[in-house]
């Protein structure tokens, strides 16, 4: 979805950590050179539709969609101050940049993109430097993504199965049309035990297990990505269940059966 020149009604951002307030002198704001009356905000990402053609047969075989990222046009400018030198070397290593930064608007400051520039960026002005500049930034998904949330749980001194619970906020299907999300997870073993096990109690019992670590063990599991550290067990695949530990939408009620230290770090995928 490619929107037009102006996707808030707020002109405040926030930009690869930095305030609009803090660019320039007065601060760089949001403008609308069209129609005032209308709005389009970066919602849900066009999709392209899968499917395959045959001689004499009117309907396609539908195969399913792929996702296009979202991306927008803003314009820009500094109210009634000048493009500075340092003004435009702030923003040419912003919007320069060969890398993703993120971006937040106030209408909403719980969601993030993720952009980068792809447009050519002329600065236009009308004398003395004053004046604003477009730019076409591209997300790097469909979808824009909530602050990131660590939840940490002290669970050292267990004795039987323990239940903690993480709501998922994430309203974007997967492929398969699922609502799964799939979190980073760092356990740390204690009290000599050498085992994993976390069931999510809301997901059907479905059950995630390393058995026979090493004592004491640190471990990493980021189930999106299909990756598995540890920092003193050799083959720690050999241990896995290979069940990757999923949230379902809403309230997660998840039983830890063994003692340890475990932190869950969630960035949901939202369209709001």
């Amino acid at each position: 979805m490619k929107g037009g020149n102006i996707m808030f009604t707020r002109s405040e951002f926030i930009i690869d950590n930095i305030k609009s307030s803090d660019l320039g002198i007065n601060g760089v704001s949001i403008i609308r050179l069209d129609n005032e009356m209308e709005i389009s905000t970066p919602w849900i990402g066009g999709k392209d539709i899968i499917e395959e053609k045959i001689v004499r047969r009117d309907i396609p075989y539908f195969y399913g969609t792929s996702k296009q990222p979202l991306e927008f046009s803003l314009k820009f400018s500094i109210l009634d101050d000048k493009y500075t030198p340092e003004v435009l070397f702030q923003l040419g290593k912003i919007f320069g940049s060969g890398k993703y930064v993120s971006f937040q608007s106030t209408d909403f400051i719980g969601k993030i993109f993720y952009v980068i520039a792809t447009s050519p960026i002329n600065l236009i002005t009308y004398g003395y430097y004053k004046g604003w500049y477009e730019v076409t930034l591209r997300n790097c998904a469909p979808y824009a993504f909530s602050l990131p949330e660590i939840s940490t749980f002290n669970l050292s001194h267990i004795t039987s199965p323990t239940i903690i619970e993480i709501y998922s906020k994430s309203n974007v299907p997967d492929y398969r049309g699922e609502y799964y999300y799939y979190p980073e997870i760092h356990v740390d073993l204690v009290n000599d035990g050498t085992d994993i096990i976390i069931t999510n109690l809301s997901d059907s019992g479905r059950q995630t297990q390393l058995i026979g670590c090493n004592p004491n063990d640190s471990v990493y599991m980021n189930g999106q990505l299909k990756q598995l550290h540890a920092e003193n067990t050799p083959s720690i695949f050999s241990k896995f269940n290979k069940n990757w530990f999923r949230l379902i939408y809403g309230l997660n009620r998840i039983q830890i059966t063994h003692s340890c230290k475990i932190q869950f770090k969630c960035q949901y995928p939202l369209y709001i």
